[in-house]
């Protein structure tokens, strides 16, 4: 069997190198999803996320925000929460603020989805960007009190819980 931890490195690679060939956008998404796709174990497409956070740092965005966009339909779960991650890794290191807009658009196109992988990548980003900017999630979050789907109340709820008492 492979080792996880040379999957890891060799996706490591390979989102750097992809997140540079901004030219053939399609074909650059085909290849990052094919490999997320093949992806043994969630290490990879988490360790995937982080490059992507660290390829969005170095002006990248935009590219890989309408990624995540197309992404946010896939039928692999795994590639639907690749873009929430991502953003999750990138807020957690305190980074591009003014992308909390592209990742609140996305968390909203994906707050129903049902799949576990998904909305933990949706709590982990919620949960990341509210530690410094806790009143845009909060407005964000209470544009779901009305929502009685029993997911949407659960992640709201975990949401806030992890965020605390805001004051």
């Amino acid at each position: 069997s492979e080792l996880p931890e040379a999957r890891v490195v060799a996706s490591r690679l390979l989102a750097e190198r992809l997140s540079t060939e901004e030219t053939e956008e399609e074909a650059t998404r085909e290849k990052l999803g094919s490999l997320v796709r093949a992806a043994p174990v969630p290490a990879v497409a988490d360790a995937l996320a982080d490059s992507l956070s660290r390829a969005m740092e170095k002006g990248a965005s935009d590219f890989w925000s309408r990624a995540f966009v197309a992404w946010s339909s896939d039928p692999d779960p795994r590639l639907r929460a690749l873009g929430p991650s991502a953003f999750a890794h990138l807020f957690g290191r305190g980074k591009a603020p003014e992308r909390l807009f592209d990742a609140l658009q996305l968390a909203r196109r994906l707050f129903s989805d049902a799949d576990p992988a998904v909305r933990r990548a949706l709590l982990a980003l919620l949960a990341s960007a509210g530690r410094r900017q806790g009143a845009a999630v909060e407005r964000f979050l209470s544009g779901f009190d009305a929502d009685d789907r029993l997911d949407v109340k659960k992640l709201v709820a975990e949401v806030r819980k992890r965020l605390g008492p805001r004051g």
